[in-house]
């Protein structure tokens, strides 16, 4: 043909219809390509959801180990869309230094199987659990006292060289604005007070307490800078404590 006459003559110079028409067909070709790719990958994911629907099973869409480190709704939307029924997920309240992402997945379990490949065959309706990490500040669990959700909690401890005080206050927007306010002196065998009342105000600007067991109030004034809050009352400095009671030396509560 003439163009196997052409590519047989390296010296013979291609007219520019030529040049052309070849531009045309390599960018038919392409496309064919590209369809042929597109139709191939549709039909895996409709074999796969048909695979579900028909047998009761689902194909791994990825490997254990390539789930590691990928957010944990684009695992559990893969995992969805490959036909698992059964999907839950874990959380670890162990992120304090931001080295790892939040929602990072740290790991993708299905039932016994903590290790699979990619292809993996396993019966849709297996629990698959994804356990990903999150800051401990967002642990539910971390800012309860008595098992009752409080909303801030400030600290204070002072020290006179012979004894110390530490004081708390609790605040609980979801039970009428209930304040525990626990006070607490290590001075002999050592004492531990409690106080109750309500609260109004904002967490934004200022927060005035009204105790049960008086009529005095105690007002505190927020002062930011950055991510640190302190929280002014008079001449004594609250720090604002949302972290695990663990951290916070709850040996003297």
């Amino acid at each position: 043909t003439m163009y196997n006459k052409l590519l047989d003559n390296e010296n013979t110079e291609i007219s520019p219809h030529c040049q052309h028409t070849w531009i045309i067909i390599k960018s038919l070709l392409l496309l064919i390509t590209y369809a042929f790719l597109l139709v191939s990958i549709t039909a895996c994911s409709d074999r796969q959801s048909d695979l579900s629907a028909n047998t009761g099973e689902a194909i791994m869409p990825r490997s254990s180990s390539s789930f590691k480190g990928m957010n944990f709704e684009e695992a559990v939307s893969e995992l969805e869309q490959a036909g698992f029924t059964n999907i839950s997920t874990e959380v670890l309240y162990d992120i304090y230094f931001g080295w790892t992402e939040e929602g990072e997945v740290e790991s993708v379990k299905a039932g016994d199987l903590e290790e699979f490949k990619k292809g993996d065959v396993v019966v849709s309706d297996t629990p698959v659990v994804v356990t990903y990490h999150m800051s401990y500040k967002a642990d539910p669990k971390d800012r309860t006292y008595n098992g009752i959700v409080y909303d801030h909690a400030f600290y204070c401890s002072q020290s006179d060289g012979l004894r110390s005080r530490v004081y708390r206050y609790y605040f609980f927007s979801e039970s009428e604005n209930k304040v525990l306010y626990i006070t607490h002196t290590t001075a002999g065998a050592g004492k531990t007070n409690k106080h109750y009342g309500t609260y109004d105000g904002s967490f934004d600007s200022v927060i005035t307490i009204s105790f049960d067991s008086s009529e005095s109030t105690t007002s505190f004034n927020k002062n930011q800078s950055g991510d640190n809050v302190h929280w002014k009352s008079g001449s004594e400095t609250y720090i604002e404590k949302e972290v695990q009671s663990s951290l916070l030396d709850i040996k003297y509560w």
